[in-house]
């Protein structure tokens, strides 16, 4: 399995570069206890007020039981989908570095002929090398330009 071939796989790896393996049992929580807060206040007389005027414990005990079943459930079925796809990402990480490694070993300069192709593929269009030449020339200005207010 190669990374360029899978979405999912690389949406799983933003996934967890950014964090959401924990913010999202956070927000799954918060929407929990919502639904669960006006759910029992519909069912009191009084709404939201009566419920927080008496019996606090219990109401505070039951939301917590409510969420502790509901995570219970929601970490195992996580955790059956996190150790069956870690293998997987590990695998297609691992290739990919021994692949770069292997190449690097059977052809130490194959980067540096493609760098030089590249360049010498841009050096060889008149046009781009103009355009490029005028962008310098715009940002070495700018820079100058800079500085001589700096040292005003």
């Amino acid at each position: 399995m190669h990374l360029d071939d899978s979405k999912w796989v690389w949406a799983f790896i933003q996934w967890q570069a950014h964090h959401g393996a924990l913010a999202a049992p956070l927000i799954a929580v918060g929407v929990l206890l919502i639904w669960h807060l006006i759910r029992r206040a519909r069912r009191v007389e009084g709404g939201y007020r009566e419920i927080l005027r008496s019996q606090k414990r219990s109401q505070i005990r039951q939301a917590g039981k409510v969420v502790a079943r509901s995570c219970v459930v929601a970490s195992l079925v996580f955790s059956l989908v996190y150790l069956r796809a870690t293998p997987t990402v590990a695998d297609t990480s691992m290739e990919t570095y021994h692949r770069v490694h292997y190449e690097r070993l059977v052809n130490p300069s194959h980067t540096w002929d493609e760098i030089k192709a590249a360049t010498d593929q841009i050096k060889s269009d008149e046009s781009l090398m103009t355009e490029l030449r005028a962008e310098i020339a715009e940002r070495n200005r700018q820079i100058a330009e800079q500085e001589r207010r700096l040292e005003e």
